[in-house]
């Protein structure tokens, strides 16, 4: 994980709704199943790099089953959830301009549900909340991570170069994103093609341009 998350992430952990959190989490896993295990909650930051940021994706809450792999629709399964399976239908119709729906094509393209090669390219996949019990998706939602996401937020905002938000959570936060964002909501289907003229448009740094390579929005293995 980056520098810039991980300190983040250690100033976070130190304030008192996370200490709570963390012994909320601790007592949960003692007695219940609880997704994704300790070592893979802050996932979506250690596979994006942050130096490369472009696209932050938000969803509501996580997989509540051993598929979970710590990144927001991304799952280790071969049969998609309802979720994963829309967000890729809109990236194959969108980004790949594709409408033959078979099986071939759509394997090609999207060889596996895990959504880490969007991370690595610099997508953001978090949650609104980011644990949950087996039996419940949104068994944690009141526990302290809204006010982590408040916090991370705050921090993105500041990035240096303007990022795009895809939202695809039921919670609107448009009023916490500045002006000098792009931020999308569910009801756009052409994202990625909107999120990657955005990129490219961006004035970027002579010595950061790879700031404005487009997403290769596949989940085969692609060179970063």
């Amino acid at each position: 994980m980056q520098k810039q998350w991980l300190d983040f992430i250690q100033q976070e952990v130190a304030k008192d709704y996370m200490i709570e959190l963390k012994s909320f989490l601790d007592s949960e896993r003692a007695t219940k199943k609880v997704f994704p295990d300790s070592n893979s909650t802050f996932n979506h930051m250690a596979f994006c790099p942050y130096d490369r940021l472009k696209v932050v994706i938000i969803g509501d809450a996580p997989y509540n089953q051993d598929i979970n792999d710590g990144l927001a629709f991304s799952a280790r399964t071969n049969i998609a959830p309802e979720e994963t399976k829309n967000l890729l239908y809109e990236a194959f119709r969108d980004y790949f301009k594709a409408w033959d729906t078979s099986a071939e094509v759509k394997h090609k393209l999207f060889p596996t549900n895990q959504l880490t090669e969007w991370a690595k390219q610099g997508v953001l996949l978090m949650n609104n909340v980011y644990t949950c019990t087996e039996n419940d998706r949104f068994s944690h939602m009141a526990k302290g991570w809204h006010t982590f996401n408040d916090t991370l937020m705050d921090f993105l905002n500041q990035y240096h170069l303007p990022l795009v938000f895809v939202n695809k959570s039921n919670i609107d936060y448009r009023s916490r994103i500045q002006k000098k964002h792009l931020y999308l909501t569910s009801e756009e289907t052409k994202w990625c093609t909107l999120a990657n003229d955005f990129i490219r448009k961006r004035n970027v740094p002579v010595k950061e341009q790879y700031h404005q390579l487009k997403i290769n929005w596949t989940t085969k293995a692609c060179n970063v």
